[in-house]
C-alpha cells in the first residue's frame, strides 16, 4: 500500500477540470501546488515530469516512455496498453473527486480516501 500524506496548504482542488494539474507552474497563487494525484506521484518516486501534466499516464508517457510496465505503487492508477499509458476508472474517479466544484471538503477527502484504497493507495490529509 503506497501511503501519501496530502498538505492541505500545497493541495490544488475544488477549481474544475480544466485548470487541474498533478503540479502547477505559472499560477502565482497556486505555484507548485498539486493534486490528490500528484501527491501521490511524488510518494510513488515520481517527481520528474509532473509541472502542468494533468494525469498520470500523461506523465509516464511523456516523461517516463521508456517503461515497458506500470510501476508496482502506481498500478492501481494506471495501465498499460501495448505502448501506451492510460489512466484507470479508479484514477479517473479521484480526478473527478479532487476537481469538483461543488464538494464540501470533508466529502472530497472521504471519497479520495475510498477510491485511494480501491487503488492500493492510503491517503492521509494534513495542515
Amino acid at each position: 500500500m503506497l501511503k501519501v500524506e496530502v498538505d492541505r496548504s500545497r493541495w490544488f482542488r475544488g477549481h474544475g477540470k480544466a485548470f487541474s494539474r498533478l503540479r502547477l507552474t505559472g499560477l502565482t497563487e497556486y505555484n507548485g501546488h498539486m493534486c490528490c494525484l500528484g501527491f501521490a506521484m511524488v510518494a510513488a518516486g515520481f517527481d520528474e515530469g509532473l509541472d502542468g501534466v494533468p494525469s498520470p499516464a500523461v506523465c509516464l508517457t511523456r516523461t517516463f516512455a521508456d517503461l515497458v510496465s506500470v510501476p508496482t505503487a502506481l498500478s492501481g492508477l494506471v495501465e498499460l496498453d501495448g505502448k501506451h499509458f492510460h489512466n484507470t476508472h479508479t484514477c479517473l474517479a479521484m480526478m473527478d473527486e479532487n476537481d469538483d466544484t461543488s464538494l464540501p471538503e470533508f466529502v472530497r477527502e472521504e471519497e479520495i480516501t475510498k477510491l485511494g484504497l480501491k487503488a492500493g493507495i492510503e491517503f492521509t490529509f494534513t495542515g
